[in-house]
């Protein structure tokens, strides 16, 4: 059974892995368009 339970775990990492990740990209796309928005506005 502990091999079941360490891939349990190895699955749940994964997974807030992958939320993580998810995060980081939604974070980006806004940082991009306020920097265009910026950039619009210093032009």
């Amino acid at each position: 059974m502990q091999e079941a339970t360490n891939l349990e775990c190895d699955l749940a990492k994964y997974l807030n892995l992958e939320k993580h990740v998810t995060n980081i990209k939604q974070i980006a796309e806004k940082h991009k368009s306020y920097s265009k928005k910026i950039t619009f506005l210093t032009l």
